[in-house]
């Protein structure tokens, strides 16, 4: 069975506060976008994961642990052997572990043939990590409390991406704990944007609440950001807690001629457009 995890971008991004839990109440708008993972999934008599970054192969990997919180649930000693294969950036604000931990949630009851509960997987997506909800269904979303809170924007808009980065990985509870109490916003500057979405036109990027915080800790994102916005006029902002920075792009020719620049400049950079809900 292979299956596609995709990495996203965050249109908007507002953390609203600190929670009682010690996790941040945010508002986002989340797209999942054609940079994917993919694993290939077959039956075997124990738990196993192969991955193309050796240094995932461990037991506390989400792929591994989302495999186990099915087993726990409903399929016993059941196994699998999991090969996966990365292409979404590690630790660069684009959820690809989460993204690969939905996959897998998704993947195994086809497999083990189990009962399919939206319910369950909803709860189980949610004890894994904030960004599992979404990437349950992908698409184009409004994401709220800690990510547990999902809204699918229905229709879809084509819309193509260059996307960069510095050669670093970023500790998104690091930059989260980075966030100054004055840096705290509403979500208003989000929810128009899915206002804007809900209308049926493009939605355009609104902020990233994270963006002061990340480039504090981590000047060479800030210098990243910087050097998009001078191979492009088109609005830019970081995804997630970094260190990637994505602008809209009007076409894959003017996508890829930034992503050219870039490169040239030697950060990591490619091009992406945007997803569906449910794009397999």
């Amino acid at each position: 069975m292979l299956v596609l995890a995709p990495a996203k971008v965050n249109l908007s991004l507002e953390v609203l506060g600190k929670r009682a839990d010690g996790f941040h109440e945010i508002v986002s708008i989340m797209q999942t976008i054609s940079i994917v993972d993919t694993l290939d999934i077959r039956p075997s008599d124990r738990l196993e994961l192969q991955c193309s970054e050796p240094a995932l192969e461990c037991s506390d990997n989400l792929v591994l642990r989302a495999a186990r919180a099915l087993q726990t649930k409903d399929a016993g000693t059941r196994g699998c052997r999991i090969v996966l294969r990365k292409e979404i950036p590690i630790a660069a604000g684009l959820g690809g572990g989460s993204s690969d931990a939905a996959a897998t949630l998704r993947a195994l009851p086809r497999l083990w043939q189990l009962p399919r509960s939206e319910t369950d997987q909803r709860r189980l997506a949610h004890d894994l990590g904030s960004d599992v909800p979404f990437f349950l269904r992908g698409g184009t979303a409004l994401v709220q409390g800690r990510g547990e809170r999902v809204r699918v924007i229905p229709g879809y808009h084509e819309q193509w991406y260059v996307l960069a980065g510095p050669h670093l990985h970023v500790s998104t509870a690091t930059v989260y704990g980075a966030v100054r109490d004055g840096e705290w916003t509403d979500g208003r500057a989000t929810r128009r944007v899915a206002a804007r979405l809900d209308a049926g036109g493009g939605g355009g990027l609104g902020i990233n609440g994270l963006e002061p915080a990340l480039f504090r800790l981590y000047p060479e994102a800030r210098t990243c950001y910087d050097a998009i916005r001078r191979v492009t006029s088109s609005a830019t902002r970081v995804s997630g807690s970094g260190p990637t920075v994505f602008s809209l792009m009007s076409s894959v020719d003017e996508a890829q001629r930034a992503a050219w620049v870039m490169q040239k400049q030697g950060y990591w950079a490619c091009t992406a457009h945007s997803l569906p809900e449910n794009a397999e």
